[in-house]
């Protein structure tokens, strides 16, 4: 299994309907491909964090860099995983947060799964509460 996470910015012409149909083909795709993680969308930017399978997190992964919605992608985590991070989070599904209210939410999941001791959570916990908190 392996984690990524990386930030990007919107493209110029990325607009409120590219948006909404971007996170519906996520969510679909993510579903098909037992991808679990949380996308969260400020500020004309995502912070995507992916987890799953090798091979499907590699081929995921290469599409999203030759995705033209976005522009200054910057990978800022890849680790190999034993166990999932969000598998109790949003029952097992990829979520998608676009408001600093729903962020909440995950914040206390990361609380809480701090005590399981996962190797790589720390590193994924501080990565996204920076983003969160400076993209309120």
């Amino acid at each position: 299994m392996k984690v990524i996470c990386y930030i990007s910015s919107f493209a110029n012409n990325l607009n409120k309907d590219d948006i909404n149909s971007l996170i519906k083909s996520v969510n679909l795709y993510n579903k098909e491909k037992n991808i679990t993680g949380v996308l969260i969308i400020r500020n004309k930017s995502f912070f995507q964090i992916l987890e799953g399978n090798i091979i499907d997190i590699d081929t995921l992964y290469a599409k999203i860099i030759e995705d033209k919605r976005h522009i200054g992608l910057l990978k800022i985590s890849e680790n190999e995983i034993e166990d999932r991070i969000f598998n109790s989070y949003n029952s097992g599904e990829f979520d998608t947060i676009d408001n600093y209210s729903s962020s909440k939410k995950l914040l206390k999941y990361f609380n809480w799964i701090r005590n399981a001791d996962h190797p790589v959570i720390e590193e994924i916990i501080t990565l996204t509460k920076n983003y969160i908190l400076h993209n309120k």
